[in-house]
């Protein structure tokens, strides 16, 4: 039963690597009819973040 579960999670790993190289081929996001160019995008840091 132990090679089935480790199967199954290299396959979970590939899956997820796989989406992670899906993601960057992103071009846009489109929200509310805006157009958002993944250059411009601007990825948060933890002083964005006033929730506490």
């Amino acid at each position: 039963m132990e090679n089935v579960r480790h199967r199954e999670r290299e396959g979970t790993l590939a899956r997820v690597r796989a989406g992670l190289q899906n993601l960057r081929s992103v071009l846009m996001t489109i929200k509310r009819g805006r157009v958002y160019p993944r250059t411009a995008f601007v990825p948060l840091v933890k002083d964005d973040i006033t929730d506490r």
